[in-house]
């Protein structure tokens, strides 16, 4: 699901103050012409789109405050800076060390540092050219349209923290999000997009699911799905699903209702890496090995393995993990287990979902 969020209307007050502006001045918002102003990223995906809006729109939906300028753009405040002791001030932050111990490290914003350096002037239009658009966030589904028709489901995990310069930082679209009533609407919608992610035709075919934290959504949407499978009376294959959360009283997710799914027999095993509970850090991958001999009996019966979560690290442990098991459950060399792997990608066998954070 495609979910568009908004800026936080604290970072909306402080723009619109250090720009003097009251939020009601209307300016024409151009997208995708070239020349124009404010090329927009996305706005439906209609082409020469004209708007006339209010300041206060255009801040709060069209480009993201809460981004942390680029060295370039800090070099161009300080070639705009018309006050030496500033622009000098301004020159150091553009520096490689300034820059990345004091603007990037600190996780300051633009409107921060224009505070910083009042002489600086900067209009709406300059403003909105030197910030990235206000582009939508992704959203696995974590619902089944077989089990809950007309109705989806995602999994969000909220983004707020302070940052190093003292600024409550909240994520554009999980605090939008969290912030609308019951009832309430958001600008979303469903894309259908061209993926493999999903279960097995057969459902007698064996499944391994790998989701940590919010990554368990789309695996939400499959124990829905072979849940009404079920009740169908279609004969259900394995199904494990490996977990990860920091801790089983703050995080465990999903719990009672895969805890329900495990003693009806949806889902075979339930296999839960708490990371903070125990002496040392247990991720779901370690767990993965752990179970490697029942695992690879699954793999020899055809067993499709899904991944979802984060791609930086967590996917590329999890593919070790799988490789070590083949060498030491299936008794191949690394060469081989590389090659093992290689071809349960090739037959799509091996599927990911996977975000960098």
């Amino acid at each position: 699901m495609e979910v568009m969020g908004n800026n936080d209307a604290g970072l909306v007050k402080a723009a619109l103050q250090r720009l003097g502006l009251n939020g009601s001045e209307r300016v024409e918002w151009r997208s995708n012409q070239e020349g124009g102003s404010g090329s927009a990223r996305s706005l439906g995906g209609m082409q020469q789109l004209s708007l006339v809006l209010t300041s206060a729109t255009v801040l709060t939906w069209l480009v993201d405050l809460a981004a942390v300028p680029t060295k370039r753009s800090v070099s161009l405040l300080a070639e705009g800076c018309g006050c030496p002791p500033e622009a000098a001030k301004l020159r150091q932050l553009a520096t490689e060390e300034g820059y990345k111990e004091k603007v990037l490290g600190t996780r300051l914003t633009l409107v921060e540092l224009l505070s910083q350096f009042q002489s600086v002037s900067m209009s709406l239009e300059q403003l909105a050219n030197l910030l990235p658009r206000m582009g939508p966030r992704y959203y696995s589904i974590s619902s089944s349209p077989l089990a809950r028709p007309g109705t989806c489901s995602i999994s969000v995990g909220r983004v707020s923290f302070t940052t190093p310069s003292g600024r409550q930082h909240k994520g554009a679209a999980s605090a939008t999000i969290g912030d609308t009533p019951v009832g309430g609407k958001l600008l979303a919608c469903v894309r259908q997009l061209s993926s493999n992610f999903r279960l097995p035709k057969d459902p007698a075919t064996p499944v391994i699911m790998v989701g940590p934290g919010t990554g368990v959504a789309p695996m939400m949407g499959f124990l829905q799905e072979r849940a009404a499978l079920a009740a169908q009376g279609a004969k259900l294959g394995p199904a494990h699903l490996f977990f990860g959360c920091r801790s089983a009283a703050e995080d465990f997710i999903y719990r009672a209702e895969l805890e329900s799914y495990l003693a009806s027999g949806v889902l075979s095993g339930l296999h839960v890496a708490c990371s903070r509970d125990g002496p040392t850090k247990v991720y779901a991958q370690d767990l993965i090995l752990q179970e490697g001999p029942a695992l690879w009996g699954l793999f020899e019966a055809g067993a499709h393995v899904y991944v979802c979560g984060d791609a930086r690290r967590m996917a590329p442990d999890v593919r070790n993990a799988f490789k070590d098991m083949a060498q030491v459950c299936g008794g191949r060399n690394a060469s081989a287990a590389e090659s093992w792997m290689g071809g349960l990608l090739e037959t799509k066998r091996y599927l990911e979902d996977v975000w960098a954070g």
